[in-house]
């Protein structure tokens, strides 16, 4: 499983960078070939069917954003803290980076349906790993039990990921991060909080920018 893995994120990440800045999932896995520097029939041995693409790129954008949640789970002030920096990340990856909004297509049971029997099995390990993690961020930070914070605070985040594509708002701008961690904080039922100001906002938008400029270069080269 090794070797299968390491070819499926390496896979992945040619897929991103092929679909930045798309609004429409039109990738083919034929069109790896060239920038992957992998054979069509390896290709297609590993990706049986053209969903398998995109059960692998929702696997491993699950696997970048629990990496990141631990980092600033080790790094805030709070719970709370930790969490509302999280989803900030996740907004700013997807624009930074311009990546394809995921979330446009799953979860799609056609789509994992039309999945060969490998990549829809660790598809589905890697939903439930991560459905369980954030499940448990927000009944741990919600104030109360009065209404189902967990479907009312993941509605939010996925509307306002595809609003913020639409809108192609700016990634750089710390007042729609502010903004949006102040909406989850209410829909937390934390109106007593403030969460992370907009100078510490401010400082993570460069600290993210930073790590990522050599990263772009390498793809780049």
């Amino acid at each position: 499983m090794g070797d299968w893995n390491k070819r499926d994120r390496y896979l992945a990440q040619v897929a991103e960078r092929l679909l930045e800045g798309e609004k429409t999932f039109t990738l083919r896995r034929s069109h790896l070939v060239a920038p992957s520097g992998i054979s069509r029939g390896t290709i297609y041995n590993h990706f049986p069917q053209e969903a398998d693409l995109v059960l692998a790129l929702c696997r491993h954008r699950w696997s970048r954003s629990l990496e990141r949640a631990e980092q600033l789970a080790a790094e805030a002030q709070s719970p709370l803290d930790a969490f509302l920096l999280h989803q900030c990340w996740l907004l700013w990856d997807q624009r930074f980076h311009q990546r394809f909004v995921l979330h446009r297509l799953m979860p799609n049971p056609d789509i994992l349906e039309a999945g060969s029997e490998p990549h829809r099995a660790a598809y589905k390990e890697a939903q439930r790993h991560y459905n369980d993690a954030y499940r448990h961020w927000v009944t741990d930070l919600s104030a109360d039990r009065a209404f189902d914070r967990v479907a009312l605070v993941g509605s939010y985040i996925r509307g306002s990921l595809i609003q913020c594509d639409d809108d192609e708002r700016c990634a750089e701008d710390p007042a729609l991060y502010d903004q949006y961690a102040y909406g989850l904080c209410q829909l937390l039922g934390r109106s007593d909080r403030r969460g992370p100001s907009l100078a510490q906002i401010r400082d993570k938008l460069a600290e993210w920018q930073a790590e990522s400029e050599p990263a772009q270069m390498r793809a780049r080269a």
